[in-house]
């Protein structure tokens, strides 16, 4: 997901969600993951606490500055929740397309393409 300055109400984030939880499926209905791998990548993608409370500030900072709706800032702090807890037990594609965000983020605030 490229950041950008928006003014439309368009999702980005539930967009993506829903795409990779597709493309996700799909791999699993054709054999290219199993449930099993799918599972065990989906807990090798865990917060630890500091992350955690780092992207939520980060997402505060996106959405105070314009870089996403106030939907989008939304649907992050949703599924963030209050505690690591609550988004490490998110599905995969949550997990997948948070975490590539909050890494977008971070090279954005260290000045970095």
């Amino acid at each position: 997901m490229t950041l950008a300055m928006v003014d439309e109400e368009s999702n980005r984030i539930v967009q993506r969600i829903n795409e990779m939880a597709r493309r996700i499926q799909d791999k699993i209905d054709s054999g290219k993951l199993t449930v099993e791998g799918v599972e065990k990548a989906r807990k090798g993608m865990d917060f630890p606490f500091v992350d955690f409370v780092r992207f939520q500030r980060l997402a505060m900072i996106a959405g105070a500055t314009g870089l996403i709706t106030l939907s989008e800032g939304k649907t992050i702090s949703d599924y963030l929740g209050s505690l690591p807890e609550i988004f490490n037990q998110q599905p995969i594609a949550v997990k997948a397309v948070l975490g590539s965000f909050f890494l977008e983020l971070l090279k954005l605030m260290r000045g970095k393409p």
